[in-house]
């Protein structure tokens, strides 16, 4: 019975793990999109002439990337403790 109960743990434990990969993929996916889409508006802003627009989109997506990527790593090993 024991035995039953620890390999159901081992098995929710697992998809647990798996479905927290798939979600962070999808979510890195989407940034790429999102963060290309924008570099594109900043290089066709540029491209028309518009500096001012260009160095703003550009610029706030480059900020927004930075913030991101350093409050995912300062959150990221608490993530995986659990509840407390």
């Amino acid at each position: 019975m024991a035995e039953q109960e620890q390999a159901a743990g081992h098995r929710f434990a697992s998809d647990a793990v798996g479905v927290t990969a798939a979600e962070t993929k999808r979510g890195q996916s989407f940034g790429l999109v999102a963060a290309l889409a924008a570099l594109g508006v900043t290089a066709y802003l540029g491209f028309l002439g518009h500096a001012f627009a260009a160095s703003v989109v550009g610029g706030t997506t480059v900020v927004g990337l930075a913030t991101v990527f350093a409050i995912g790593r300062r959150r990221a090993p608490t993530s995986r403790d659990g509840p407390a």
